[in-house]
């Protein structure tokens, strides 16, 4: 065979072996070609390095996204048998505690004894109605839809102030023409909310800052804390993400959110 036709040779034998998805492949450079070859044969050699990188990355996002999905359906069906106990365990509860007071106030003859069932009645009627206005709260923010996504944060920050002792400064630099669409909306909020859940249970923080801000063509959602923090580049590694030894499923659900909204971390 003609010398100058074997690294041709060896070209096609290449492409046809990185098209089987042997991207391991590499090209033997013989030193004593032409130095054109050589560049062209090297060229092609870290080509298939690259693709074999590219390659290893994408299937460890795509073992990350099946375990993070696996653990979302975990919470998910967690978070539906939490409900279901509340449910069951307060609400229903109420209404039986409801259902024995008119019992006894249809049996009562004494007006001034009626009367006071009736305002035990009323207070249990306040705390059934005050659960179910919190669980409906915790499954849909509702009140996005109702006031407008800022307020709707400052709502939910003022409430979590008050619940955890925790000083939040909110600060929104929307216009009010920046008018996001629901499912934006939705994804800000959760994500607010997912990391505010996170620093209560992880960061031992008393100061927090929430600055909400678009730049042109980009939302920011910049949220900081005075607590111990983390390993960011230990928490973040895609190889432990991929293999599920991390259980820092909040963090990575707020980077899937982002993520589906072709936002970036």
């Amino acid at each position: 065979m003609n010398s100058r036709k074997k690294p041709i040779v060896q070209l096609v034998n290449f492409a046809e072996t990185i098209g089987q998805g042997k991207y391991d492949a590499t090209l033997k450079i013989n030193r004593w070609a032409n130095r054109e070859i050589v560049t062209l044969l090297g060229s092609f050699n870290e080509m298939a390095g690259n693709i074999l990188e590219t390659s290893q990355k994408m299937e460890a996002a795509q073992k990350a996204s099946k375990t993070l999905l696996q653990k979302i359906i975990h919470a998910q069906e967690e978070e539906r048998a939490r409900v279901s106990r509340e449910l069951h365990d307060e609400t229903n509860q109420c209404l039986a505690a409801i259902n024995l007071g008119l019992d006894r106030m249809y049996e009562e003859e004494e007006v001034a004894k009626s009367k006071q069932l009736s305002k035990e009645l009323q207070k249990i009627v306040m705390q059934a109605s005050t659960d179910l206005k919190r669980l409906a709260w915790e499954l849909r923010p509702s009140a996005i839809d109702k006031v407008g996504l800022t307020l709707a944060i400052q709502n939910y920050v003022d409430t979590f102030t008050k619940n955890y002792h925790i000083n939040v400064s909110c600060t929104c630099e929307l216009a009010d023409d920046d008018v996001l669409d629901g499912e934006t909306s939705i994804v800000v909020y959760r994500i607010i909310q997912e990391a505010l859940t996170n620093i209560v249970k992880h960061a031992k923080a008393d100061q927090v800052e929430i600055i909400l801000t678009k730049a042109p063509e980009r939302l920011m959602v910049i949220i900081e804390d005075n607590g111990k923090g983390f390993d960011a580049a230990n928490v973040l590694d895609l190889e432990k993400r991929s293999s599920g030894k991390h259980t820092t499923l909040g963090l990575y659900g707020m980077m899937e959110r982002a993520e589906l909204m072709e936002g970036i971390w």
